[in-house]
């Protein structure tokens, strides 16, 4: 009959055990306590990461912020018949300024004609000298 049981399910005590298993649960919440201080320190970690990336970034920010306020405005390229209303004379004295180098213009690869619009100041500058 002992080696079928006696109908206890759990299995006993043996002298000791008891001591054994409260050092062994002791151990247990002291592994969780621990893990659950380790991983609060991780957390503020990554917060204090995290702020300093967040000032990072936003000092990044305000110093391009700076630097396209201070940067001069893009260039501006008038089609030929534009540059030429801004300037007071018609398109074909344009063409000929052009061809005769006296106006610098863009081309790109084949497509249109562009006239910089600081080289439409230039020559505004120079009509209103004269």
């Amino acid at each position: 009959m002992l080696l079928l049981g006696d109908g206890v399910e759990t299995v006993g005590i043996a002298r000791n055990d008891e001591q054994r298993a409260r050092v062994t649960a002791d151990l247990r919440h002291m592994r969780a306590a621990f893990e659950a201080l380790l991983a609060e320190r991780q957390n503020a970690g990554r917060a204090e990461d995290a702020e300093a990336r967040v000032a990072q970034l936003e000092d990044d920010l305000l110093r391009i912020a700076t630097e396209l306020a201070e940067a001069p405005p893009p260039e501006v390229f008038l089609a030929p018949a534009d540059a030429a209303r801004e300037l007071g004379m018609s398109t074909s004295s344009l063409y000929r300024a052009v061809r005769r180098g006296e106006v610098s213009v863009l081309r790109a690869m084949g497509g249109p004609m562009r006239v910089p619009s600081s080289e439409v100041r230039r020559l505004a500058d120079g009509i209103r000298e004269s």
